[in-house]
């Protein structure tokens, strides 16, 4: 709880009722916020999400349910595997559909080719999920994802790719909501737990959208991924 100088509560008030708080506990600052604190945790019913506190001068506070909180990192970390399996299936057709010469070819010495972004996606993904939330060693090495050259075929990238996407999702399902607001450092970067889940997550789409368009220029064709479009 937020409090400010002089703040004495006089009530708190839930979804569904009025909780009275205990005027003995008011005497200074520091009791008033354990009676607040005390006081909700033991009447806010488990069904309220939030409950909003009142002092004296008109200040206004808001305690959330933690079980609230919880649901929404629940919700956070399925959602986040759930997208990650989407974006797998995107890629994975997109694969079936090129040869092993052509996961690897590039318009020039500027572009990235998909080989490369698979392998990119891959090391992205053990560092900042395996290593930065699951606590695995950090067994990346960044620079041979951009400077291999057709080492891989396209069914060693996609078994790579659908293995490592899978490991992922098991970390990340099997973390406690709570624990989404630790702190971790992949890549040297200081984020939370979510943080790095929330990147990895937009970083797969990120690159899935281009191994799309790649896959559409070397096929020239759609690929009817989603709704197809009208022709």
């Amino acid at each position: 709880m937020v409090a400010s100088q002089g703040f004495e509560p006089r009530y708190a008030e839930s979804e569904s009722a009025v909780l009275p708080l205990n005027e003995e506990a008011t005497d200074c600052v520091g009791a008033a916020e354990i009676a607040v604190l005390c006081t909700v945790s033991l009447m806010l019913a488990s069904d309220s999400s939030s409950v909003r506190v009142y002092g004296c001068f008109g200040q206004t506070f808001t305690i959330y349910n933690a079980c609230m909180d919880n649901e929404i990192g629940a919700l956070f970390l399925s959602t986040s595997s759930a997208k990650l399996e989407q974006m797998t299936g995107f890629v994975t057709r997109c694969m079936n559909r090129l040869t092993d010469e052509q996961v690897w070819q590039r318009g020039g010495a500027h572009e990235n080719t998909i080989g490369n972004l698979i392998l990119h996606l891959s090391g992205n993904m053990r560092q900042w999920i395996m290593h930065g939330v699951g606590g695995a060693a950090d067994v990346r090495v960044r620079e041979k994802e951009f400077s291999a050259q057709g080492e891989a075929s396209v069914a060693e990238l996609i078994k790579l790719f659908t293995e490592t996407v899978q490991e992922a999702r098991t970390v990340i399902e099997a973390l406690p909501p709570a624990r989404l607001t630790e702190r971790t450092t992949p890549q040297g970067r200081d984020v939370s737990m979510l943080e790095a889940i929330y990147q990895v997550v937009g970083h797969v789409q990120q690159h899935t959208g281009q191994i799309i368009v790649l896959t559409k220029q070397i096929c020239g064709a759609d690929l009817d991924l989603t709704m197809p479009r009208p022709r």
